[in-house]
Order: structure tokens, then C-alpha cells, then sequence
């Protein structure tokens, strides 16, 4: 969790802040998440109605359920509002301050390959509104299993622990998936690095070639354009072979982020079906045994579902704020 925390740091002094739009970020994500939790008590009601056959009091959780969903859009909306207000604030800021630092310090560019200079200025700079975004959904999605896992233990021990034993295996293999993909995407973004200074190389090469040609050739004549042409040939091939070079390591680290994504996909995604299995016996042998009644068994399995749900948000944005993290140090390196 540290790794993160560090990140959100790094973050907040390359782009500094506005308290205000943080507060109604999270002040708006929280309200949206937590009513999220509220509509499987409506189901359970309607379940309940039907068991009683009290078609009349369905409509009661009817109503929740609108009333549920408007408060949940209205405070979607106000999340995105304020998140649209804070890209503008960090994408004008961080271009200012990367323009005016590498303006008064050029010695900074020592530090970064022209190719990975310039991908941060246009491309780094437009996440890191995200990766406030994402941290703060992060920490939500925590408060949300920890309210669920409450409700379980309350309602029954053994249900509860099931669900937390099952969670929490699913939580560390999953966190330690999301810790290979992000080290593979950061080898990754280096190699691609050094294709973008190749690149970037080459287009200066064209351009100084073509501004020389223009000068001499009215002067010097055919021997001028032969030396320039095989200068530029050379530093053309050059550019050509780093570019092909960095290939072979993109290709490498590319697949074993691959290989990564497709065994959370795949392997340790059946963690949660197996536990769902379970939970869903213990639950039919309750109901069978009078224990609770078959709304307490679609309330339960339905924050169960959630529970994976929240795991795999969480996990998600916990990858998404690492892999914003390489984009972080690439613009502290600058600043």
C-alpha cells in the first residue's frame, strides 16, 4: 500500500492541488459507491413481498430503487464535472511548468532521451487527473468490501468468514498479478522510449538535411549534395537499428504483461466462482433449516457478487495507479 500512497505524493508535488475540487471528488465518489450498496436491500425486500404475497408492498421497494438510482446519477454527474475541471487544472499546469523549467534549466533534458521528453509533455501529462481519480476510487472500493464484510459477520459467523477467506485469497492474487503487469508495462515504456528517440532523431535529421540542401547546393553543387546525402544516409541507418533493437525488448516485456493479464483473466478468476458455490450451499441448507428466509439468501449471494466486483475495481485501479506512477517519475525527472 505504501507504493501507492507514494505515488499520490509524487503526484501532488509535480501538479500541486485545489482542495476544493479534491473534497468534491471524493465527497461526489463517495456518495455514488456507498448508495451503490443500497440497492440489493430493495431487491430482498421485493423477495420478501413475494414470499408474503403482498404484490402492494413491492411498490414500496419499487420507489427505492428509483429514488436509489437518481441520487446515484445526480452525484455521477457532479463526479464528472468535477473531474473534467480538474484535467483542465493539471493539464495547463504541468505543460507550464515543464515549458518554463526546461526553458530556464535545458540541463534537465540530460536526464531523459529526447523521445521520452517529449511523450511526457503530450502524452504523460493528460493521466494524472486519472490517477487522482483512481486512487480515490481505490480507497472507496476498500470502505465498500469492509462495510460488506460487516454485514456478513453480523448476519453469520460462518458466512462471513467464508466470504472473507475467499475475498482475501482473491485480493492477494490479484495484487500480486496487478504487481507484474505494472513492472512489465514500465520495461515496456522504456523500450518504447527509445523507438520514439530514434524517431524523433530521424525527423531531425530530415529537417537539418533539408534546410543544408537548400543552402548549398546552389553553391557547391553535385559534391555538397553527395557528401550530405551519405551523412544523412549513415545517421538514417543509425536511427533504424536503435529503433529495430528496441523492438526485441517491447516485444519481450509486452508479452509477459500479456501472460499476466491473461492469468487474472483466466486462473485466478475462478477463485470467486468456487466461493460463490459454496456460499450459495450454505445458504440453500440455511433457508432449508429455517435459518433465514430466501430474501436473506438473494441479499447475501447478491453482496457476495459485489464483493468481487469491488476486488476487481480495486485491483484495477491499484494497476491503473501504478502504471500512472512511470508516468509520474518520467515527469518528475523533468521538473
Amino acid at each position: 500500500m505504501k507504493q501507492y500512497i507514494d505515488i499520490i505524493r509524487n503526484l501532488r508535488k509535480v501538479a500541486g492541488r485545489k482542495r476544493h475540487l479534491d473534497w468534491l471528488l471524493f465527497g461526489s465518489s463517495a456518495a455514488y459507491n456507498l448508495i451503490g450498496l443500497l440497492p440489493p436491500l430493495a431487491t430482498a425486500g421485493i423477495i420478501r413481498m413475494v414470499t408474503e404475497s403482498n404484490f402492494a408492498g413491492i411498490w414500496i421497494y419499487v420507489g427505492m430503487y428509483l429514488g436509489l438510482y437518481a441520487l446515484y446519477f445526480i452525484f455521477m454527474r457532479i463526479n464528472n464535472y468535477t473531474y473534467t475541471r480538474m484535467a483542465e487544472f493539471y493539464h495547463i499546469t504541468l505543460q507550464e511548468r515543464i515549458f518554463k523549467n526546461v526553458e530556464k534549466h535545458p540541463e534537465v533534458l540530460d536526464k531523459a532521451t529526447i523521445g521520452q521528453t517529449m511523450d511526457t509533455f503530450a502524452d504523460d501529462i493528460r493521466w494524472m487527473v486519472d490517477g487522482v481519480n483512481v486512487a480515490t476510487e481505490a480507497f472507496l472500493q476498500i470502505i465498500r468490501l469492509l462495510i460488506i464484510f460487516g454485514i456478513f459477520l453480523m448476519e453469520d459467523l460462518r458466512v462471513g468468514l467464508i466470504a472473507v477467506l475467499v475475498d482475501a485469497l482473491y485480493l492477494f492474487v490479484l495484487n500480486r498479478n496487478a504487481k507484474e503487469e505494472a513492472r512489465k508495462y514500465a520495461s515496456a515504456r522504456r523500450a518504447e522510449d527509445k523507438a520514439i528517440s530514434a524517431f524523433s532523431e530521424l525527423v531531425s535529421v530530415k529537417s537539418a538535411v533539408a534546410k543544408v540542401q537548400a543552402q548549398e547546393f546552389g553553391i557547391l553543387g553535385v559534391a555538397s549534395e553527395e557528401r550530405i546525402v551519405g551523412t544523412e544516409d549513415k545517421r538514417i541507418a543509425e536511427q533504424k537499428e536503435r529503433m529495430e533493437k528496441s523492438f526485441v525488448g517491447w516485444k519481450r516485456e509486452y508479452r509477459k504483461k500479456r501472460r499476466a493479464i491473461a492469468n487474472r483473466n483466466t486462473v485466478w478468476a475462478a477463485i470467486p466462482f468456487v466461493g460463490k458455490i459454496a456460499l450459495y450451499v450454505l445458504l440453500a441448507k440455511m433457508v432449508i433449516d429455517g435459518a433465514i428466509g430466501l430474501d436473506m439468501l438473494v441479499l447475501l449471494v447478491g453482496y457476495f457478487e459485489m464483493t468481487i466486483t469491488c476486488m476487481d475495481k480495486l485491483t484495477a485501479h491499484l494497476l491503473e495507479l501504478s502504471n500512472y506512477g512511470v508516468r509520474v517519475e518520467r515527469i518528475r525527472k523533468i521538473l
